[in-house]
């Protein structure tokens, strides 16, 4: 959506390539592109988890793991992906590390956002009669309530509480 990513560059990736062939062969021809992206993504997830509990379903019964203590005692990893699914991460978040992550322009929405937390938070704590997500009556739990009505936000919502908050200053 942000178009950071280029899906031709995605394209390239065994992960992609592998999850879009799973959808195509499961969907046939989706002509509408987000779809297709959208249901890749989903099934690379399924994919690692899918690959996740299988080898860990195998490095239990290699290990001879029965009980709690036995894990207890085991030294090493038990729940890990495979050797190939961990090549294939490796090589996407390659990617997206070098493309996305450290984006100059996505450094500065993040920083953009963090300033708008930092203005919202600190607005409802010197303001708590307006702030509308109060639960409990306790005064010492204000900061706490406010915490976990921010980290619910989406961004658009907490964007449009920040203008809101922004134009009452």
């Amino acid at each position: 959506r942000g178009g950071f990513l280029k899906i031709s560059e995605l394209k390239k990736k065994t992960l992609w390539i592998l999850a879009e062939e799973n959808v195509l062969q499961r969907y046939g021809k989706i002509k509408d592109k987000d779809v297709l992206i959208s249901r890749t993504i989903s099934n690379i997830l399924s994919m690692m988890v899918e690959d996740l509990c299988l080898q860990t379903e195998k490095n239990l019964k290699n290990a001879k793991i029965k009980n709690l203590d036995d894990v207890k005692k085991y030294k090493g990893l038990i729940v890990k992906f495979s050797d190939e699914m961990s090549t294939n991460i490796k090589q996407l978040r390659k990617y997206l590390f070098e493309k996305f992550y450290m984006n100059s322009d996505i450094s500065k929405k993040i920083e953009k956002g963090k300033k708008m937390i930092k203005k919202v938070f600190e607005f409802y704590v010197k303001n708590p009669k307006k702030f509308p997500g109060r639960k409990s009556g306790k005064k010492d739990s204000v900061i706490i309530d406010i915490k976990d009505y921010i980290a619910g936000m989406t961004d658009s919502f907490l964007i449009a509480v920040f203008e809101k908050i922004s134009k009452t200053r």
